[in-house]
């Protein structure tokens, strides 16, 4: 989904799998598109981005956000050289490398989905996550509460 504040009809999730077949046409089998989901905010040391974390209040469920996205998709890719890495493309940013946070499950796509996630947070000065869905007319409609974003044993340069 793109941020609102990018004037973009394009939506992050549809211009990866674009750009993953694209990818596989010129050779680069690995593409695949993903997404990563806002983490830490239900339990104490959840710190999964590959599902959405949610949260059912009067009986409406309402998931993760990062102020104004549930999630973020992305390039995966392990080719040339076979060590992971992702592109965004709404915003444009990568390579993208495994985080140097302390996750659960510490696997490599798990790395790589908190990393995209740290990036998108430095690259649009996210401070913040919040509960919220989104309606038939795609408003998004939020539960008061905010969350600290998680910075789990993360390095400086994740900050």
């Amino acid at each position: 989904m793109a941020r609102r504040q990018d004037n973009n009809p394009l939506d992050c999730e549809s211009v990866s799998f674009i750009a993953a077949a694209e990818l596989h046409q010129i050779g680069i089998a690995s593409a695949v598109a993903r997404k990563a989901y806002p983490t830490g905010a239900i339990l104490d040391g959840d710190k999964n981005a590959e599902s959405a974390e949610t949260k059912i209040v009067s009986n409406q469920t309402y998931s993760l956000t990062d102020e104004a996205n549930f999630f973020e998709g992305f390039v995966y890719v392990t080719e040339p050289n076979h060590l992971p890495m992702a592109f965004t493309l709404i915003p444009v940013v990568g390579p993208i490398w495994e985080t140097g946070c302390i996750v659960q499950p510490p696997t490599p796509t798990n790395k790589i989905s908190f990393g995209v996630l740290n990036k998108t947070y430095l690259y649009y000065s996210i401070a913040f996550q919040e509960f919220g869905y989104l309606d038939a007319s795609r408003i998004i409609h939020k539960i008061p509460g905010e969350y600290p974003l998680p910075r789990n044993g993360c390095p400086v340069s994740e900050r």
